[in-house]
């Protein structure tokens, strides 16, 4: 599981935003929504729920963080990611149509919990 994240992704060593880099992950999260939910024929992806994107180190790779959609759901954690990165073409090639730049970012996946994806997003706007 990825290290917790001591400061903001978006902010540069001199502490300036990264708009563009925000709006990509921004972008990317939503059409992953979107082909998770319509385009993927998997019944277990299908309960996944997208909810995060963040660099990973940089926009040229990202990790998007999935948890179920139900919070009693028991969450295999190997399966799934078995199932995502057996889907990462697809997801992808979902990614390079919604997104307008030169190179597709490699994506790279985590498994949360629900408590736990909350706790993520609580310490990112924090």
């Amino acid at each position: 599981m990825p290290a917790p994240l001591t400061r903001d992704p978006f902010a540069d060593d001199r502490g300036l935003a990264k708009r563009k880099l925000r709006q990509l992950c921004k972008q990317v999260e939503r059409a992953l929504m979107t082909a998770l939910a319509d385009d993927c024929h998997d019944t277990l992806l299908l309960d996944l729920m997208v909810h995060t994107v963040l660099p990973w180190p940089n926009a040229s790779r990202l990790l998007v963080a999935v948890a179920p959609c139900h919070p009693e759901a028991e969450i295999d954690r190997d399966r799934i990611l078995e199932h995502l990165y057996a889907a990462r073409g697809t997801l992808t090639d979902v990614v390079a149509s919604c997104i307008h730049r030169k190179r597709t970012p490699q994506l790279c996946f985590e498994v949360f919990n629900p408590q736990a994806a909350q706790e993520l997003e609580s310490t990112l706007q924090n």
